[in-house]
Formats: structure tokens, C-alpha cells, sequence
């Protein structure tokens, strides 16, 4: 069964946030977004740094 996680509008400029900051990095630049979604939301990865708090919501879907 598909999962789906909905981020609210600070999470998703936060987010938003980390990948522009990731891409903006002279010569590496945003090379990799890893996702793990578990029961308590999703938890994103950039570039191979440290896993953020667990974000979103889980929702069923319809």
C-alpha cells in the first residue's frame, strides 16, 4: 500500500529552504535528496548530511 505525506506550509519552506542552501554550494551543488517515510511522517536527507526531523503527516489515501 502507497504512503502519502503531507507537509504543511512551514514544513515545505523549510524543505524548500535546505535545498536551495544545498544547491547554492559552488561546486557540488544539490547532487542527492534521500526520503524514508515511516509512521510518524517523512524524514529527508540532502547531499548525504544528517536526516531532518520527522516531517508531514501521514495521510490515506482516498
Amino acid at each position: 500500500m502507497d504512503k502519502f505525506v503531507e507537509l504543511d506550509e512551514y514544513e515545505t519552506r523549510q524543505l524548500l529552504s535546505e535545498l536551495k542552501q544545498a544547491d547554492s554550494k559552488g561546486d557540488f551543488g544539490l547532487r542527492k535528496l534521500r526520503v524514508y517515510v515511516g509512521p510518524d511522517g517523512a524524514k529527508f536527507k540532502v547531499n548525504e548530511w544528517i536526516w531532518s526531523p520527522p516531517m508531514g503527516k501521514v495521510v490515506v489515501p482516498q
